[in-house]
């Protein structure tokens, strides 16, 4: 949901964070986070749209796996891609034509749910100054100092498919 997205702090200080972790378990991570220490994951936590309360900040895997599957533009950058947490896992990287543009016309580029160009903040630290980040320009995952820099933030929820 677009309106659930926001610029924010990963952190308000360059400390460890304990609990922030699992590249793939982003209820966690975000739970663990909940606290005005974390304006990214408390701004997340806090969203309540469509009817819906469990929203949440992913997990860096998670994000990748947005990334694949609501693209909003054409472009990727080969060298990234490889998500054993997807499902199916993906052993190999992106290719000029894979992941394609999302179909899903509302989240592509200009579209109300699209994810902007920019790059999203992961639930998922990668230091004590840093946490891992999603770009959705061309699917570059990396791991950004400092955490106090405001960065995108986007909440997402889990639904069975």
């Amino acid at each position: 949901v677009a309106s659930a997205q926001s610029s924010k702090a990963w952190q308000t200080s360059n400390t460890y964070a304990t609990g922030t972790s699992s590249v793939i378990d982003g209820p966690t991570n975000s739970a663990n986070m909940n606290t005005a220490s974390f304006p990214a994951a408390q701004f997340c936590e806090a969203v309540s749209t469509g009817g819906q309360t469990d929203w949440y900040m992913p997990a860096k895997n998670e994000l990748e796996i947005c990334y694949f599957n609501l693209k909003p533009s054409t472009t990727n950058n080969q060298p990234y891609g490889i998500n054993p947490n997807a499902i199916p896992a993906r052993a190999s990287n992106y290719t000029s034509g894979n992941p394609a543009q999302t179909s899903a016309s509302s989240f592509q580029t200009g579209g109300a749910e699209a994810f902007t160009t920019n790059s999203y903040f992961s639930s998922t630290q990668y230091d004590a100054g840093q946490a891992w980040f999603q770009t959705f320009h061309h699917g570059v995952q990396y791991f950004f100092g400092y955490k106090t820099n405001s960065r995108l933030v986007r909440a997402v929820r889990r639904v069975a498919v």
